[in-house]
């Protein structure tokens, strides 16, 4: 069930409806199909981004007196009507699995009046990034690098969407080191030596690096000039599930030049699902 800014899915008077409930579904790519004239059909655009997905919530408001069910309404209106916020939006459908997301409200339906005291509320919600995250953060680590470039899989990093907001670190020693993902194909590259008591963190988001000398994810020194990824646009690196050869699990290609003291790469992410 869903709970939304804090917004139960059942309470004192309410309950989300499973009848008229949305379930999670696929969205869309941006511009799929590239047209040219004079040629039948449309060619693949493989590559592109997903649109924001939706999602249709229907409550059931059941209460004794009119008063309480005004009561409700403005504390429905009150969660539903922010225009200045994304909405934390929760997904648990079983012990231990439990999705996040953010939302904003696309559409919200003037109450459904069954009597004065009974009503449904029908909700619509938009997220902007379409695939739901685990609610905790996850670190793996690859196998000790060596200088042959070797496929890994990234063991307990399960999921069905791309992840892209990783944090990467490479533990020395090391004169250079590397990771591809093994199904975009696209590749961080450290270009400057680490010490075996040096660690280089990367942030794939904002396209920076850093050198810190402890264990640790956060700090340091900033190396970013001496960091490349082979991405022109986005995020420094992708990472997307192999669903033929591993069935949801991410794959990736690690190694290390001169490499002394069991140098790792460790990925830390939440997992991602459509």
């Amino acid at each position: 069930m869903y709970t939304v800014d804090g917004l139960a899915p059942e309470g004192d008077g309410w309950l989300l409806f499973l009848t008229g409930t949305g379930i999670r579904g696929l969205s869309g790519r941006m511009n799929g199909m590239l047209e040219l004239p004079g040629v039948d059909g449309a060619v693949p655009q493989f590559g592109n981004g997903a649109m924001p997905s939706t999602l249709t919530l229907r409550y059931r408001i059941w209460v004794s007196t009119h008063a309480e069910f005004m009561g409700l309404i403005e504390k429905f209106n009150g969660v539903f009507g922010q225009r200045r916020k994304l909405l934390p939006v929760t997904h648990t459908y079983a012990p231990g699995s439990t999705r996040i997301n953010y939302a904003t409200v696309l559409e919200a339906n003037p109450p459904e009046p069954v009597t004065d005291a009974f009503a449904y509320y029908n909700v619509t919600l938009t997220f902007p990034n379409p695939f739901w995250r685990s609610s905790s953060l996850l670190t793996v680590s690859s196998t000790p690098l060596t200088g042959t470039l070797t496929t890994q899989t990234l063991i307990g990093m399960d999921g069905t969407g791309p992840i892209s907001d990783a944090l990467i670190r490479f533990k020395g020693a090391f004169a250079t080191a590397r990771i591809r993902d093994i199904v975009t194909g696209d590749q961080v590259d450290v270009n400057t030596p680490a010490t075996s008591t040096e660690y280089v963190v990367v942030d794939c988001t904002e396209w920076t690096a850093h050198r810190v000398t402890s264990d640790t994810w956060t700090g340091g020194t900033d190396i970013s000039a001496f960091v490349s990824s082979n991405r022109g646009r986005g995020s420094m690196f992708t990472l997307e599930p192999d669903n033929v050869l591993t069935g949801g699990r991410y794959r990736v290609s690690v190694r290390a030049t001169n490499p002394a003291s069991t140098p790792v790469v460790e990925v830390r992410a939440r997992k991602s699902y459509h």
